[in-house]
């Protein structure tokens, strides 16, 4: 199976993320769109961030961001890191970020994407 067709790796059953997973250091990168897709996930999705991640029409991650690093996403069922989904960034089709309240949206807007999503009921 080639690597590019892996959309996320999720673990499940309580399990945590593991802080001795080390990752590469930010490359060098060169002008173009693959870069501006590579960095705009990393510099507008705050860690701590509730998100639905889509990965394609059938693959649906929803957590919080627990880290973010240059093109992977992990996404956590809390800030403790339990049940982590490791998400490659150029994967990704669709991030709406996910609000329980307006309260809680409100804290967003510090974010440096400016974009925040609410629903009233």
């Amino acid at each position: 199976m080639p690597l590019q067709s892996i959309a996320s790796i999720t673990f499940l059953g309580g399990v945590a993320y593991n802080l001795a997973i080390a990752y590469l250091p930010k490359p060098i990168f060169p002008a173009g769109f693959d870069t501006n897709i590579v960095t705009a996930f990393h510099d507008y999705l705050p860690v701590g961030t509730p998100v639905s991640v889509y990965m394609g029409s059938v693959v649906q991650v929803d957590g919080i961001v627990y880290k973010n690093v240059y093109g992977m996403l992990v996404v956590a069922d809390d800030m403790t890191g339990i049940n982590p989904s490791f998400i490659p960034v150029t994967n990704i089709t669709g991030v709406v970020p996910t609000f329980a309240s307006t309260a809680a949206a409100a804290k967003a807007l510090d974010a440096r994407s400016g974009l925040v999503l609410t629903h009233e009921s």
